[in-house]
């Protein structure tokens, strides 16, 4: 995750943050030095969701292009829906997903090329 320090003013540490990284620089020079560490898939908010959902994604920068796929699939493994699907330039990107679901837990799952997905919970209420 990346905290913003000029608009974000307060971090609180959590088991999650064991490998606690300060960088300085511009934003080009902080993309390049965590882009083989940082997930594809962003945390997707808000969750729990009601009316929309944002897919937070990456193209890393040593790929100049990528097909991108985002689905979401119910608890027994069906897909609902597919977000994304196409190819995208290096960069950062958001999906947004308007359930049309009945309440419950789902995934997003992203898959970038031939890469492992790389999915996350969500709960629509």
């Amino acid at each position: 995750m990346v905290i913003d320090m000029k608009r974000d003013n307060v971090y609180e540490f959590s088991a999650e943050s064991s490998k606690l990284r300060i960088l300085f620089g511009t934003q080009e020079f902080i993309n390049q030095a965590l882009d083989s560490e940082l997930p594809f898939l962003g945390r997707v908010y808000p969750n729990p969701a009601q009316q929309i959902l944002s897919i937070p994604f990456r193209v890393p920068l040593s790929m100049e292009s990528a097909p991108v796929s985002i689905s979401v699939y119910d608890s027994q493994g069906k897909m609902v829906s597919n977000v994304i699907n196409g190819t995208y330039q290096k960069g950062n990107y958001e999906g947004v997903w308007v359930p049309e679901v009945s309440p419950g837990l789902y995934y997003v799952q992203m898959r970038l090329g031939n890469d492992q997905p790389q999915s996350q919970k969500i709960v629509i209420k």
